[in-house]
């Protein structure tokens, strides 16, 4: 649901309509197009069923947010057989906006889904809600085909007046139309008025797939778009677009395709005017057209533009035998949901779903915007996020927390646990671990961290175990200081000699938590397994109540091959930690009091894919003193050039970033083979960011790129791998 889910707050408004008689009404409206808007009948009615036909809605969350006209084109009214919807037409468009789909898919046993909209109450507006669809029918009327799908709704049930008319959105679209919610009259203590509460935490929708079925309401949401097509040149994409352009345009769109060029005219300024203009843009996408220098172009334009001013809507058509595009082409346009074509045997249904697409109701990719930071949230010096880099202690105004800390915090819970989290370098386990430190020492119980990247070389092994002996001696000192207990008067001469050292402290501090950080460290080492099987053991040892939390970015399969020995599969498996998503590049320049624009959030997205490390660099950049003003902030012209620089040059040894990737390509060059044939992890992503195939030996090997945080794998059981950002893309793209 991610880039829905980030486009939902900036397709709704407020609604406040004019009735009839004087006086106004209150509701929640979402846009399908980019000027029809959808609510519900009974928002514009009055207490004694007087209508309203036009009056003004405001989108709280868009660039631009002042109220704009709008008149009802279409309304139905008929709770018997679960209608209770209008659509609505805006004046105009309205800038930094975005539409969502509907579906009238069958939907999945109680799938999740989300919402946003604009409850009377001031203090709770606006309001994201959320939950599960409990039944696709809760209602049916005797001889009609009406229905009401049943919501769940998690958190505060108060009474969400107000909020009808707001979109019911799962992974799959908007499913319903929010319309009310199960009350119950309660009489307070000691007598007096009853007041109105909910019954249950439970709300009802008006499903979309009832909404589908009535013919005048699919015309209501449809409308006359300029649609540019874009493709190459030769058959059989030529007959395809000739297909399409006949049939948008027997629905009453302009379909512009490059034939329609005259002669003697300037086609780049033509195609630059279209593109500016267009509502819908459509590539059509095969292994031919992505090699297409113009097509690419267009794309680039489009995207921009879209960019700037949320227009053109992109709707491509794809090959779906296309396993994975250019990094370009996937930046722009692999997040989106596109319609399938591999030839003639699929043009009927390609052109049906484009029409669907554009006449009733357009998918955009979402711009990056989340719910913004906690009102109460202190502000921090600007300067001060630039003193974020590596791991954030508890307390930092610019760590930001994310469901798994909340998981981890649940785990630790119990006397005894086992957690494991597992994320790339830099994504923020350090940080985490911190916290967890904290808490225990909150709640009075012993803990100890243990980084094992501040242990220097590991000895290796002497064929004869010393090296593994040698290594415990040393852990045996650092957990001793650690603990403030006296250090082993004789130095450990086997394995079983460090569980005596553990079970002698336990006897002092029952319920340690031991967490050990940088784990991976001990696998460049003969005596890996046998270390992780002794951790399994101690856990298994009912001698001693001792916890762990192990940090690693390496696959706990690849740590151990006998996973009955493996301390990485108790419990409920690993925590896995995220990149940031757009929203939360956002939070983090609130945090720093600044508010970035929709469109530079995403760039920043762009360069660096939600590196939380890089992310956090590439804001110490952008929002850095003005130039000759080292106690001054940058003015807003200054963050939009700083942007649009980071972005063009983030793959630069002269961006920003350039540091950060020298020192990246020192440390990958300096990684030794695990196995006699794998190949240099630099050439593999190369082969990676070039879009080109990888043999078995550097499909594993690009396993240790994702291990880094510098691919990732989509996809399973094979996995494709894909450049976590546009930075190293172009650098490793860009190296010979």
């Amino acid at each position: 649901m991610t880039l829905q889910h980030d486009a939902l707050p900036r397709s709704v408004g407020r609604i406040r309509a004019t009735l009839d008689r004087g006086g106004s009404v209150y509701g929640t409206g979402f846009l399908v197009t980019p000027t029809r808007v959808l609510t519900c009948a009974h928002c514009l009615r009055g207490p004694a069923g007087e209508k309203a036909a036009q009056g003004n809605i405001s989108f709280t969350q868009a660039r631009d947010a002042s109220e704009v006209p709008f008149q009802v084109v279409f309304e139905r009214f008929d709770p018997d057989v679960g209608l209770d919807i209008a659509v609505l037409e805006l004046a105009r468009q309205v800038e930094g906006t975005a539409c969502l789909p509907l579906s009238g898919e069958d939907l999945a046993e109680r799938p999740d889904w989300r919402s946003f909209g604009h409850p009377l109450s001031i203090e709770r507006a606006p309001l994201w809600l959320g939950g599960t669809v409990d039944g696709s029918i809760a209602r049916r009327a005797a001889g009609t085909d009406g229905w009401l799908l049943s919501l769940h709704v998690d958190g505060d049930p108060a009474p969400l007046e107000g909020m009808s008319g707001a979109p019911v959105l799962t992974e799959r679209g908007v499913v319903g139309v929010v319309s009310h919610q199960l009350y119950r009259r309660v009489a307070p203590d000691g007598g007096g008025k009853p007041s109105v509460s909910p019954a249950f935490a439970k709300a009802f929708a008006v499903p979309t797939r009832l909404l589908q079925s009535i013919p005048s309401f699919l015309r209501s949401i449809a409308g006359s778009s300029r649609v540019f097509l874009a493709y190459r040149r030769k058959e059989p994409e030529a007959t395809f677009v000739a297909e399409l352009q006949r049939a948008l345009q027997g629905a009453g769109h302009e379909a512009f395709v490059d034939l329609d060029i005259k002669v003697g005219e300037d086609w780049a300024r033509r195609i630059q005017t279209t593109l500016e203009r267009a509502d819908v843009f459509v590539p059509v996408l095969t292994s031919e057209s992505l090699e297409s220098q113009m097509l690419l172009q267009e794309v680039r334009i489009a995207y921009a533009r879209w960019r700037q001013t949320g227009r053109p809507i992109l709707l491509p058509v794809r090959d779906p035998a296309l396993e994975a595009l250019p990094f370009e082409f996937d930046t722009y346009l692999g997040r989106l949901q596109y319609a399938p074509w591999r030839g003639e045997q699929d043009t009927p249904g390609a052109v049906r779903a484009i029409m669907a697409a554009i006449g009733h109701q357009a998918v955009e990719p979402g711009a990056p915007q989340a719910p913004a930071a906690p009102p109460s949230l202190p502000q921090a010096d600007f300067q001060r996020i630039r003193m974020s880099a590596g791991a954030l202690p508890p307390g930092d105004l610019f760590y930001l927390e994310r469901p798994v800390d909340a998981d981890a915090y649940d785990r630790m819970g119990s006397e005894t646990f086992v957690l494991t989290m597992l994320s790339p370098s830099g994504f923020g386990k350090t940080s985490l671990a911190l916290r967890l430190r904290q808490r225990c020492e909150d709640e009075g119980r012993p803990v100890l961290l243990i980084n094992f990247r501040s242990f220097g070389r590991l000895p290796k092994d002497d064929g004869e175990n010393r090296g593994y002996v040698t290594f415990l001696n040393d852990l045996a000192r650092v957990f001793c200081k650690g603990l403030k207990l006296p250090l082993p008067t004789q130095p450990l001469e086997s394995p079983p000699d460090f569980e005596e050292v553990l079970m002698m402290a336990l006897e002092d501090m029952p319920r340690l938590v031991l967490i050990l950080d940088g784990v991976d460290r001990v696998i460049e080492r003969p005596y890996a397994e046998e270390f992780f099987s002794s951790i399994r053991s101690w856990i298994d040892d009912v001698r001693l109540s001792c916890s762990f939390v192990l940090c690693i970015a390496t696959e706990p399969s690849d740590l151990m091959t006998d996973i009955k020995r493996s301390p990485f599969n108790i419990d409920k498996g690993p925590i896995e930690l995220d990149t940031f998503a757009p929203g939360d590049i956002a939070i983090v320049a609130e945090r720093a009091s600044f508010r970035l624009g929709a469109a530079q959030v995403d760039l920043l997205h762009q360069a660096t894919g939600g590196h939380p490390a890089l992310t956090r660099q590439a804001l110490a950049y952008v929002l850095a003193p003005g130039k000759g003003k080292p106690s001054a902030p940058p003015t807003p012209a200054e963050i939009r050039d700083r942007v649009a620089f980071l972005h063009e040059q983030c793959g630069s040894l002269t961006g920003p970033f350039s540091m950060s990737l020298k020192a990246l390509l020192s440390r990958i060059e300096s990684i030794p083979p695990q196995l006699p044939d794998q190949p240099k992890l630099v050439s593999v992503m190369r082969k990676i960011v070039h879009n080109r195939t990888l043999s078995p030996a550097e499909a594993r090997a690009a396993a240790a790129l994702v291990t880094l945080g510098l691919v990732r794998a989509e996809g399973r059981p094979t996995p494709r791998f894909v450049a976590l950002n546009l930075a190293y893309a172009q650098f490793f793209g860009a190296l010979t």
